[in-house]
Order: C-alpha cells, then sequence, then structure tokens
C-alpha cells in the first residue's frame, strides 16, 4: 500500500509562539542591561563572580592533565564553569539579542509565505 497517498501537509502558524519568545527575550535583555548598571550587582561582580571562569578553566586543564583522570572532580568542574559563564551579562544578553534576530527573521519569512 502506498502511505504517500495518506500524507497530508499540515501547517501550523508558530508566529504567536515566537511572538511570546521574543516578548520575554526582550524582557530579560532589558532587565539584564538594568541589572548590569546598579551598583550592588557591580560590587558583587567584582567581589565574587570576577575571575571565577579562569580559575575554573585552569583547575580543569590541570586535571586534565593528569595522569589518571578524576571524572567526578572534571563533571563537577565543567558544571560550576558553565554556572560562572553565565554571570556574564554582556555575553548573556548578546545570545538574547541573537535569538531575537532569529526570531525576527523565521517572523518575517512566515509573514512573506
Amino acid at each position: 500500500m502506498n502511505n504517500a497517498l495518506f500524507q497530508e501537509e499540515i501547517e501550523i502558524d508558530t508566529s504567536p509562539v515566537l511572538r511570546e519568545r521574543k516578548a520575554r527575550l526582550s524582557r530579560l535583555v532589558e532587565a539584564i542591561s538594568n541589572l548590569s548598571q546598579n551598583d550592588d550587582w557591580n560590587t558583587l561582580k567584582e567581589l565574587l563572580l570576577d575571575g571565577q571562569v579562569e580559575n575554573l578553566e585552569k583547575q580543569l586543564l590541570g586535571e586534565a592533565k593528569n595522569y589518571e583522570l578524576n571524572s567526578p572532580k572534571i563533571y563537577r568542574l565543567q558544571g560550576n564553569l558553565e554556572w560562572a559563564k553565565r554571570y556574564d551579562f554582556y555575553k548573556l544578553a548578546e545570545a538574547y539579542k541573537s535569538e531575537i534576530n532569529a526570531i525576527n527573521k523565521k517572523l518575517n519569512s512566515l509573514s512573506e509565505a
């Protein structure tokens, strides 16, 4: 039996979901921008977070160079490194902005079709 006869092309309008995601990301970028200008956040970042990424990368590299690998420690360091990278607000905002641009392109292509 030829299943090609039964296949129908179903188009789902994803634009409401994309618009909702875009609005949420825009609010996140705005909040990140406001937070990054806050003096208290800058103090916390300077005292607690600055240098953490570099420190964790050095520790991870040191563990990777050992003759016998300690997998739990490597996984812990990798998780901590990912956590530390999230608090670079400039990079985080840029990632969200690029996602907003991709959503805009998709919405434009949907409206043109």
